[in-house]
């Protein structure tokens, strides 16, 4: 993570920090929770140090996040620049992803039962359709 984001403050937008989840080369990926209590995935990115094309990139991707509203698909909630940095605010998938999911089976030597497979599998395609469908993929 980079130090201008270690050092950003909180809270920031009524979000207060819970933990760093993952990190990139242009941000990271913070669990963090409202007000309220609900907690979500707050994508800061660091804009900063983009050219024009990696910011109208960024841009777009907060575009293209908030017109998808699929039930197989991380809700988007919110999005906001804040001290040179893009922030994200997804839903938190609590449960994990399927990748994490996989590697603890393997490590277990554990395997999922077919019908969770097909369900996993079935809301795959039926996201990847909706996502075709808007002219995305």
């Amino acid at each position: 993570m980079s130090a201008r984001l270690s050092s950003q403050r909180w809270p920031i937008r009524g979000y207060n920090k819970i933990k760093e989840v993952g990190s990139g080369s242009f941000g990271a990926a913070i669990l963090v929770k409202d007000g309220g209590g609900k907690q979500y995935v707050l994508k800061a990115i660091d804009i900063s140090r983009m050219g024009a094309k990696e910011r109208k990139d960024a841009a777009n991707e907060v575009k293209v996040l908030s017109s998808l509203k699929h039930p197989y698909i991380v809700a988007y909630k919110d999005s906001f620049i804040e001290d040179g940095f893009l922030n994200i605010v997804m839903e938190y998938a609590d449960g994990g992803d399927l990748f994490t999911r996989i590697q603890k089976a393997k490590k277990s030597m554990t395997k999922f039962a077919e019908q969770q497979i097909l369900r996993w599998f079935t809301q795959a395609l039926l996201a990847l359709k909706f996502i075709h469908d808007k002219h995305i993929l």
